[in-house]
């Protein structure tokens, strides 16, 4: 602020250049201050994960080379910093480029690529040095800086007045591709759509994510309000919220067909929703109609007795937590749900919650208060798979690639059965100033035996 106020600035061309730690400064500065920076040049630096918030885009060029020790190009993945080419690509997601780079060189020394930015802005560029290792290149070898300089002068910030992407109208596009366009997670899980649908940031919270069948409309919680976003043939449009459905609903899902909306909610006017002894909470359903959607419907039996979570399978069956205990399973028959009947899973020691069931109802995955995690502080996600038989096996702790030490919750299968979408969050309270949760998701490839997938 000084320096603004002593000499003349223009607030559209600061940037930032870093070497090494440095570099890893830069990313973390554009990722965490994408409204005061145009542009970054880092060299040996890492683009640490989850680090994004929403904001407008910031141009990259990263430099690194291939044979570096210090900084290795697959990352430091340990200490919580992507690979240098996962990395750009997120830059490249989140600024909203093409999602396949121009090669603009590739000879024995260099790889240059090239992500385009949408509307002139948000360019991600990678030099990949081949032979060169953690030490800063000369310039008779390499001419970074005046590259890096080069890069500057024509990527300043545009005069950006309002945030983004909240100030975008409906009718402009946010994402493009499958999966709002992010690229596929693996096998370690990882913050979906981070700076597009998930904002890191503490005290923020997403929640519930689902899609629709043919994976075109998505819709998640957003500090417990309601959002949906839909797939067009210029992209994904602007996540907007559904105003019919109230502040305090709880969970919520998409129906396959994309048409009805699920959700679990009590009482509508302010002071029925005051908590007290005998508040009814329920399953409740908005319909998408001509004029947007319908306030939301009670659903009446077999959900009279539901607690907590529900997910909705590809055939519309609802598997849903019971207060008398247990997962249950209501079919869709005739257009109605039909007696619900218990899902036979032996638990053990371990107290179930939040059943996210797979399209084709052949496996399960929910959350159980780790056993020994002192006064429930840490909840795992936990897989069982159904026998042909109808019996299901003893359900497996899925691993510290998905289970943090936090909470994990609300699984969602993807309609494919590609990926595993959950919460994790610092714990249950979403009020401000409290806890923080974010959407992850997982690739599910390494978890499923070959006949399940």
């Amino acid at each position: 602020s000084a320096t603004g106020t002593n000499y003349t600035i223009d607030p559209n061309r600061i940037f930032v250049f870093g070497t090494s730690s440095g570099g890893f400064m830069a990313h973390h500065l554009g990722a965490r201050l994408p409204g005061r920076f145009a542009a970054i040049a880092p060299w040996a630096g890492l683009l640490a994960l989850n680090d994004f918030v929403a904001g407008p885009p910031v141009s990259v060029i990263h430099f690194h080379g291939a044979q570096d020790k210090s900084v290795l190009y697959n990352g430091l993945p340990n200490w919580g910093f992507s690979g240098v080419e996962h990395g750009i690509r997120l830059w490249a997601t989140r600024n909203r480029c093409k999602s396949t780079p121009t090669v603009i060189t590739d000879d024995p020394n260099t790889l240059t690529l090239l992500w385009a930015g949408s509307k002139g802005t948000g360019d991600v560029v990678l030099y990949k040095l081949k032979n060169q290792g953690h030490k800063f290149p000369t310039q008779s070898d390499f001419n970074l800086p005046e590259i890096a300089w080069t890069f500057f002068k024509n990527h300043p910030r545009s005069n950006v007045k309002t945030k983004w992407p909240e100030s975008q109208s409906p009718a402009e596009f946010f994402a493009v591709g499958p999966y709002l366009g992010q690229i596929p997670p693996g096998s370690t899980a990882q913050v979906f759509a981070p700076g597009l649908i998930c904002d890191t940031r503490p005290y923020q919270w997403e929640s519930w994510p689902s899609f629709s069948a043919d994976g075109n409309t998505f819709c998640f919680n957003r500090l417990r309000y309601a959002y949906i976003t839909e797939n067009t043939d210029q992209g994904w449009t602007t996540p907007e919220r559904i105003e019919s459905i109230p502040y305090h609903a709880w969970s919520g899902g998409l129906s396959p067909d994309a048409n009805s909306i699920y959700i679990r909610c009590g009482p509508f006017s302010k002071a029925k929703r005051r908590r007290r002894r005998g508040v009814k909470m329920c399953m409740r359903r908005c319909l998408r109609t001509d004029q947007g959607w319908s306030l939301p419907l009670e659903l009446g039996p077999p959900f009279d007795a539901t607690s907590g979570d529900f997910t909705v399978a590809a055939d519309n069956s609802i598997c849903f937590q019971s207060k008398i205990g247990g997962f249950w399973l209501a079919p869709f028959v005739g257009n109605t749900w039909t007696q619900a009947s218990k899902i036979p899973i032996e638990m053990g020691n371990l107290r179930g919650h939040s059943p996210g069931v797979a399209p084709d109802k052949s496996f399960l995955v929910f959350y159980s208060v780790k056993p020994g995690a002192p006064l429930g502080t840490e909840t795992n996600l936990y897989l069982t798979l159904r026998r042909p038989d109808g019996s299901w096996i003893k359900p497996q702790n899925m691993g510290p690639k998905i289970n943090s030490g936090h909470f994990e919750f609300g699984a969602r299968i993807s309609p494919d059965k590609k990926y595993m979408f959950f919460t994790r969050s610092t714990g249950w309270n979403l009020r401000p100033v409290c806890d923080t949760g974010d959407i992850y998701w997982v690739e599910l490839k390494e978890y499923l035996p070959e006949s399940y997938r």
